[in-house]
Order: C-alpha cells, then structure tokens, then sequence
C-alpha cells in the first residue's frame, strides 16, 4: 500500500508531466553574467521555428478565445483579479507577484521555470547578446547569439488578443513570470519582451514599442523557459542597489521566512525579483 508521500509525489508528477508535456529540454548556454539557460524553442514548440503555445499569463493551456471574459485569474473584468492581486482595491489581494509553479506553463522537475523580467532583459541587453533578422522555413525571428558565440532562434509568432493572432511574421513575443508592479492601476499586467522585425533587421527599441514592457495578462504570449547553471550565483549587478528583499521563495515556489540553502527566488522592494543560489 503507497504511503501518503508517495501518493502526493505520484499527484505532483502526473500533473507536471500533463502540465508540461510539451515543453522543450534541450537548453543553451549563452555565457550570459547570471548563468540562466535558454531553452531552444518554445514552450510546446515542435520545432525553433515553430511559435510554440499562445497562454494567457499564469495559464497552462490555449484557448479559442483571448479576453478578460475567458482569463482565469479575474472574475471577467480587469479590475478584479481573484488571483495575483499586489493591491486590495483590485481584487482578492494575495501580494504574490511571481507565478506559482502549478500556474506556470514552463515549470519543470529539472529547475526550469519562465524567466524573470531581469532575464528576459539580460537576453537582449547589448552587451550580453548579438540580435540578427533570421529566417526559417519561411518563419522570420530573432537569432540571438552570446559573447560565447552559442545562440537560440525566437520566432516572430506575434501575439493574440480575443480570437485575432497579430503581428505575426513581425514580432517576437515572450511573458516573464512577473507581474508589473510600478503602479497599481497597471495590476493587470504582466512584463514581457517585444523584438520586432523591421524591413531593416530587428527592433528592440522602445520607441518602436519593442525590448521591455507590459501587457495586459489575458493576452496570448508565448513562451520560452529557462534555468540556472549548477554553479550558477548571484549576479548583484542586476539588482538596484536601492532596493530590499521583502519576499523569499523556494525551489518549489512556497513562500519562506529567509535564503535556505539552494536555489531561492527573492523579490525586491522595486518590484524586480532575482534567483539566487545558497551553497551552505
């Protein structure tokens, strides 16, 4: 007869495995200065090429339909969020801000996760990368290419809203596991990075509405995870120096009181939120 603990292991295993059947394990290193491992293709992808799954934010499965009225942590409006709510006057207030790892489309029994905003900056950050216009089976994307000379492809799938896919064949579009928290009234966003292909090449530039920024969650975004190097450590020059830790999380995403040893997932008084790893 199975134990207990071994009946919620077997629970949490199929539900990874149903979760995350088609999430990619082939990762590449890019010698970025935090370590973080890219996988080579999207979550749910067949191939670098192919944009993989359209997910809502803290969604694990596609759906016909991309709206307030169909996304799964609000109550049919953006102004009452029932989970993922930093700010009581929108909604259920729980202060979390970091996808929960059952809530995350790109969460795996080997570390890897979506990435944090810092992450997805540190990707197209010009000192870390080289971002060249490639096209594949007739897919265009963003070759990205590390100081290592290691690179990954991310096509340009555009995004949905409602039923409508846009920007197809023009943009790039990836979620982070973050919400955006500079302000209240921007509760229903969710950060991301934008790389747009232009007649020129690629577009990272904000003017352009490209790099870094926010959209509403009940968008249709794509995915792409990540993980740390074993030996992987902290990389303070990412953190604002100004800021302080004021929540830790485990491995496993539970909330705990301080850095135990492994890896950690610490959020910062700015909103921003950084891995770390304790070795002792």
């Amino acid at each position: 007869m199975m134990k207990k603990f071994e009946l919620l292991t077997l629970a949490l295993a199929v539900f990874t495995l149903t979760a995350n059947a088609q999430k990619n394990d082939d990762f590449v290193d890019l010698g970025l200065p935090s370590g973080t491992l890219w996988s080579s293709a999207n979550v749910g992808a067949a191939s670098e090429e192919d944009p993989g799954l359209y997910l809502s934010w803290g969604e694990t499965e596609p759906k016909d339909e991309y709206s307030w009225a169909t996304y799964k942590w609000c109550n049919g409006t953006q102004s009452f969020m029932t989970k993922y709510c930093f700010d009581e006057n929108y909604g259920q207030y729980d202060n979390i801000i970091i996808l929960d790892n059952e809530d995350d489309a790109a969460y795996g029994d080997d570390g890897s996760c979506s990435p944090t905003a810092e992450q997805l900056a540190e990707l197209i950050d010009k000192n870390n990368t080289t971002i060249t216009l490639e096209t594949i089976n007739g897919r265009k994307g963003a070759r990205i290419t590390g100081n290592n000379g290691a690179s990954i492809f991310v096509p340009a799938g555009g995004f949905k809203t409602a039923a409508r896919l846009s920007s197809d064949n023009v943009a790039a579009c990836l979620w982070s596991n973050g919400l955006t928290t500079s302000a209240a009234r921007y509760i229903y966003n969710a950060n991301v990075i934008r790389i747009g292909i232009t007649r020129t090449g690629i577009s990272i530039d904000a003017r352009d509405h490209n790099g870094a920024g926010f959209v509403p969650r009940n968008y249709g975004y794509n995915i792409r995870a990540v993980k740390l190097k074993s030996d992987a450590g902290v990389d303070d020059s990412l953190i604002d120096t100004d800021a302080v830790p004021v929540k830790y999380y485990n491995a496993s995403g539970i909330v705990i009181s301080k850095p135990a040893q492994g890896l950690n997932i610490v959020v910062y008084s700015d909103g921003t939120c950084k891995k770390t790893i304790v070795r002792h």
